[in-house]
């Protein structure tokens, strides 16, 4: 099961299309970058059209439950796509082809939902090119201690 996990979490740096892209390169002491400690500050910095860069640490996140994820990995992308329907909660989402250790190819879909209290869900469907489901996985991630978020002009 680890895995597969690792397998999902390593096809995220595999960015190739919908709403995301991969981090800049930039070191994160930029003068311009700003700390984004508040769902209401993400919420602001992602209307008024500043860019906005997510960096996760699946370590410190746990799977529905409270289990740990004993992954040590993590990742960041550029958030370029997002809803916030009804101010309820921040979405964002992936979609991306890859392959399973066998070759097999497969395309992945990775949401990600905010809520006001700083949780973000992270979502994983795998799906075949026939259509099946082949596996799902979720992560729980608190801001600040496992996802962070700093927005740029």
């Amino acid at each position: 099961m680890t895995l597969n996990r690792v397998r999902i979490l390593s096809a995220l740096l595999v960015i190739s299309a919908g709403g995301v892209t991969a981090a800049p390169t930039e070191s994160s002491d930029s003068p311009h970058e700003s700390p984004v400690k508040k769902y209401s500050q993400l919420r602001n910095a992602l209307l008024s059209g500043k860019n906005v860069v997510v960096t996760i640490h699946f370590d410190k996140c746990t799977v529905p439950g409270g289990g740990v994820t004993n992954l040590h990995f993590s990742g960041g992308f550029r958030i370029n796509e997002f809803v916030i329907p009804n101010d309820g909660y921040i979405s964002f989402s992936d979609v991306h082809s890859t392959l399973e250790t066998d070759n097999t190819p497969v395309t992945e879909y990775v949401r990600y939902l905010m809520r006001p209290d700083g949780a973000v869900t992270i979502g994983f469907t795998t799906v075949s090119r026939e259509g099946t489901v082949v596996r799902e996985s979720k992560f729980i991630c608190e801001h600040d201690r496992a996802i962070q978020f700093s927005a740029t002009p």
